[in-house]
């Protein structure tokens, strides 16, 4: 027994050493969205694509995968018939290439896999068990679990308890920065990547890939056994890369929005790399976009050097958003995939024909909102009259479909995190606004997840209202819009100096308020800037962008966010904005008496 423990460790630590061997590239379905004209040159970008794995050249016959996970977070009777007609198909192939596999002719399958748990270390015997497990093991048709101290005969119901059991503990505190988790939760989906392993910490890292490399063990061992529903939603970019599906730009588009309106939809335009080399006002290389964890990197050796053209576009494209998707989390994903596929490889993923929404289904189920559970963990104001009740009324008698879309106008996502509303930060709240009248839509703060209701005469005004409630390009209608609109009144920022671009991209400012760190935050600092046609707070995440802003200062601005926090319109400078001294002294005078950000603004019918 101990021979064979030991060459199960053996085995894990070559796939381990395998896998950081070769850090993970994600698969790109080049022609996609990028246009008719960059399609066109796909055939071309995908022989030129050696840093990416696979680029596939595929016509699209349906929606995303993955906008209809992460918006509806639900799946069709006719998905779930599909997957159970391919479970079978790929028991059978993975079984079929144990011949192939095997060490020793005389090894033979076992007829149970036995795991023995204490079930208040539930992750830290299950990881054990999973890296001393001989491969033909892990494939055994039946699992049989037995808990430290307690009898009971696994009928099947144990095993789902044990899948439940490592799912909750593989999902807590993933929200948390300071969590221990090998996993995290993206923060727009809200479903759960890999946690980036800090590398400085040499002594632990090989532990935490080892962890994520059985981690993928065990959700094959779900996928195995029927598919065990687990509470640890995971990505739909992670459900592709276990499969092997190509990334669409239309998932880069739902990943992150600032990045996709920012960094790839002005390129997608005809005269798109013209205007933004004209804003940038130097020209566009092969370099990554630089993130919080990582500076900008050669996207190709010399492409600090290699000039943006037409003719490369695509393969820029490509590689900018592989890297995007990727660059932080190469080994750690490597290791996942690695993991997953040591139990069922890829030749037994694609000859069962297995899909990353069949995986999704098998991983995470099909699960439907809660609306005793989301009433329960809501904070309701007091003085609300019959409004709120009748809010709760509406919502009880929406279909699933409407109740994802309501919860994601007002939260910013169709998907809760593990732990249900319980866990949502900050909880749900239902307000009722003193200002405008009944003939206002409900508006939301997504930043506190509260929708914010009018005092509405009757149940089915407000059920007409709320019908209308829209959520829009993966924001809420509340957000990410300059013309938020107050008494009919649309509000248009900064349309008096613009550079060129034509959309506002390239905005020419003076400063009338110097910035200033925002009491009670640790990295937030706000000015007061415009032109003479009104002013606007601005908030920054980065003091050294802050400091440009002095009073007098002239300003170019350049790939802002608006938002609304609280109703007030904020401008925003994130990580993917410029926000630079102008290079001349700018003539006009700021126009302080016209305070956009100075009046609670709140969305009303047009």
């Amino acid at each position: 027994m101990r021979l064979e423990r030991w060459m199960a460790r053996q085995r894990l630590r070559r796939g381990l050493q395998t896998a950081l061997a070769s850090p993970f590239r994600a698969e790109f379905d080049v022609v996609d969205d990028f246009g008719p004209e960059l399609s066109q040159s796909s055939a071309n970008a995908v022989e030129g694509c050696p840093e990416v794995s696979g680029c596939a050249s595929r016509q699209r016959t349906k929606s995303s995968f993955s906008v209809q996970f992460i918006n509806s977070g639900n799946f069709s009777d006719e998905q779930l018939a599909s997957f159970k007609e391919k479970l079978p198909i790929l028991l059978d192939a993975r079984r079929g290439l144990l011949a192939q596999e095997a060490e020793d002719d005389e090894e033979i399958l076992q007829e149970h896999f036995e795991l023995h748990i204490r079930r208040s270390n539930i992750l830290e015997d299950s990881w054990e068990a999973l890296q001393e497990a001989a491969y033909l093991e892990l494939l055994a048709p039946k699992l049989r679990i037995e808990y430290a101290g307690e009898q009971a005969q696994d009928q099947g119901g144990v095993a789902q308890d044990w899948f439940c059991g490592v799912g909750h503990a593989l999902a807590a505190d993933a929200g948390s920065d300071e969590s221990a988790s090998i996993l995290t939760m993206g923060a727009s989906s809200r479903m759960l990547i890999p946690r980036p392993v800090r590398k400085e910490a040499d002594d632990s890292a090989e532990g935490r890939y080892r962890d994520l490399f059985v981690c993928g063990r065990f959700l094959a061992l779900a996928t195995l056994h029927g598919g065990r529903p687990l509470p640890m939603p995971l990505s739909p970019f992670v459900c592709k890369y276990l499969v092997g599906a190509p990334v669409e730009l239309s998932d880069m588009k739902l990943l992150d929005s600032d990045f996709y309106r920012q960094r790839v939809e002005p390129l997608l335009s005809p005269d798109g790399l013209e205007e933004v080399e004209a804003a940038l006002g130097e020209p566009l290389t092969f370099l990554s976009v630089p993130t919080e964890l990582r500076p900008a990197e050669e996207l190709e050796p010399g492409g600090a050097c290699r000039k943006v053209t037409k003719e490369n576009l695509h393969r820029y494209l490509v590689l900018l958003c592989e890297a995007f998707l990727c660059s932080e989390l190469r080994e750690e994903l490597q290791c996942l995939v690695q993991g997953f596929w040591d139990v069922l490889p890829l030749e037994a993923l694609r000859a069962a024909h297995l899909e990353a929404s069949d995986l999704a289904i098998l991983l995470t189920g099909s699960c439907g909102v809660d609306v005793g559970e989301w009433r329960r963990y809501s904070d309701q104001q007091a003085d609300a009259g019959l409004v709120i009740s009748w809010f709760w009324e509406i919502v009880e008698e929406m279909t699933e479909d409407l109740r994802r879309q309501l919860l994601r106008f007002a939260t910013g996502s169709a998907r809760l995190p593990p732990g249900g509303f319980a866990a949502l930060k900050p909880r749900f709240g239902v307000a009722i606004s003193s200002a405008g009248s009944e003939e206002h839509l409900p508006h939301a703060h997504t930043c506190i997840n509260q929708i914010v209701l009018h005092r509405y005469s009757s149940k089915e005004k407000l059920r007409c209202k709320l019908s209308k409630v829209q959520p829009r390009n993966g924001t809420c209608q509340d957000e990410g819009d300059t013309n938020q609109q107050k008494g009919g009144q649309s509000v248009a920022l900064f349309t008096s100096h613009r550079g060129r671009g034509e959309s506002g991209f390239n905005c020419m400012l003076k400063c009338t308020k110097a910035a200033e760190q925002v009491e009670g935050t640790e990295g937030v600092w706000e000015a007061i800037c415009g032109d003479d046609t009104g002013v606007c707070t601005i908030s920054f995440r980065n003091k050294e962008v802050a400091d440009v802003c002095k009073v007098g200062a002239s300003i170019r601005m350049q790939n802002t966010s608006v938002r609304m926090v609280k109703g007030y319109i904020r401008v925003v400078v994130d990580k993917w904005a410029a926000f630079k001294p102008a290079d001349e002294a700018l003539e006009f005078e700021a126009k302080t008496a016209n305070d956009v950000s100075g009046v609670e603004y709140e969305l009303v019918e047009s």
